[in-house]
């Protein structure tokens, strides 16, 4: 089996390359399409599909020729650790919704602080306005269901393939790292990254990526649907919080719980070798695609002032 360091710095050229190949096709199909076709750039929902042929058309066979190079674990998929049943999804979709609302949270009341201080006022949402100008069919599609499917085939599914075989914890965290990084912006990084540490762990214990798909389908569309929906309702909007604070403290409970019950325990067969989190930062590979994502971030940041 290949050197972990080395395997992960493979893994992080490929994303790094995966996230410049992505970013390049994305403009580069849009230019072509609106010379081509002028109304079809103008439909939200016309251009995000673009976007995702960019992506995973372009974009992901890139990771996959750099990252031929990294064995396949053996078995490619996880073992199924515990039962699926109804209780196990609603304690993961409460723990994800806790994540993202308390990373979200805490994001925006550091900016909000820091935009006081500086004086500068700093672009916090990339994806504000823009859910809503489509049609709600065309909304869902592209926000609800075509990236989940394809984040948790290439973010669990793929990368299981890649590094699973150095243990679950390893999974885990490079997963949710590298999830978090590929949004390329702080916003959305932080609830992305513990987010995708959560849909990791589902996929290790209940060895199916389609369970994985329906928790980050649901997490979508209450967020990206069903809050932009009702904006302007106070009603809607108190009972909205009301929801959203139950299952923040519903999801914290679960995840203090189950801390205490081990249930986010690796299996021991399965732990990593030691040092492992020094060897999946500290590699040329990782390192280059963790700065690309900071160059962007800075740069969305200080887009307002620009």
């Amino acid at each position: 089996m290949m050197e972990y360091k080395k395997a992960a710095s493979r893994l992080g050229w490929g994303m790094a390359a995966f996230f410049l190949t992505a970013q390049v096709a994305q403009v580069l199909l849009i230019s072509i399409v609106a010379l081509i076709f002028p109304a079809l750039v103008t439909r939200i929902s016309a251009t995000l599909l673009i976007t995702d042929i960019g992506i995973y058309g372009i974009g992901l066979p890139v990771l996959m020729l750099i990252c031929k190079g990294v064995p396949n674990a053996d078995p490619q998929t996880p073992k199924q650790q515990k039962p699926v049943t109804p209780v196990l999804i609603l304690k993961t979709l409460c723990m994800g919704f806790a994540a993202m609302y308390v990373a979200n949270f805490i994001y925006l009341g550091i900016m909000t602080v820091f935009s006081n201080v500086s004086g500068y006022s700093l672009n916090q949402n990339v994806l504000e306005g823009v859910v809503g100008q489509s049609s709600l069919w065309e909304d869902i599609l592209v926000f609800c269901v075509i990236p989940p499917i394809l984040e948790e085939l290439v973010f669990r599914k793929y990368l299981y393939k890649k590094i699973g075989a150095y243990g679950d914890n390893v999974f885990i965290f490079v997963s949710g790292l590298c999830f978090g990084l590929f949004h390329g912006n702080l916003n959305q990084f932080f609830y992305a990254t513990l987010l995708g540490f959560l849909l990791a762990w589902l996929y290790v214990t209940t060895g199916n990526v389609v369970w994985g798909m329906l928790v980050h389908m649901i997490i979508n569309i209450v967020g990206g649907i069903v809050a932009p929906a009702i904006l302007g309702n106070d009603i809607l909007l108190t009972l909205f919080g009301v929801f959203v604070l139950a299952v923040m403290i519903t999801g914290i409970v679960c995840f203090i719980r189950g801390k205490r019950r081990g249930e986010f325990a690796v299996n021991p067969e399965r732990k990593a070798e030691k040092g492992w989190v020094k060897n999946t930062l500290l590699n040329v590979g990782m390192m280059a695609y963790i700065l690309l994502f900071i160059v962007l971030s800075i740069l969305i940041l200080a887009m307002p002032n620009l």
